[in-house]
């Protein structure tokens, strides 16, 4: 991580930042940037990854993901994927909570392992302690 800025604006009354700024920094020069901002209006939770040879944005509230990706010819072949018109957000919750239950006492592998959300929490973490210097 190269640093971060987060804030508090007060005006949601809760007990954490609802503001931060993240600049990250992975191998094969690779970079990452993260906003959050809890206080915007209206709301916006969007995720994009871009690359040199095409791009992902997915959009929350939206319920689409748009691919753009350059074909063999270096035209630009653009897709967008919507959500199925029954999707309910709640059944993603729901089959986390099943996977989880499935795995006590079980010897199957879980999807996020206890090291991933010791990463996510120590990156979490170093963020904060950065921003607050």
């Amino acid at each position: 991580m190269h640093g971060s800025v987060v804030g508090t604006a007060n005006s949601l009354e809760i007990d954490a930042e609802d503001s931060a700024e993240i600049l990250l920094e992975f191998g094969d020069q690779i970079i990452g940037s993260m906003h959050l901002n809890y206080t915007q209006i209206p709301g916006k939770h969007t995720l994009e990854i871009v690359g040199t040879k095409g791009s992902i944005f997915w959009d929350y509230y939206r319920n689409t993901v748009q691919a753009h990706q350059l074909s063999l010819g270096g035209e630009l072949i653009s897709e967008i994927f919507s959500c199925p018109q029954d999707f309910d957000r709640n059944d993603l919750f729901l089959a986390e909570m099943k996977h989880f239950l499935t795995l006590i006492g079980s010897e199957l592998t879980p999807v996020c392992s206890l090291d991933d959300g010791v990463a996510a929490l120590e990156l979490a973490l170093t963020a904060r302690e950065r921003g607050l210097l």
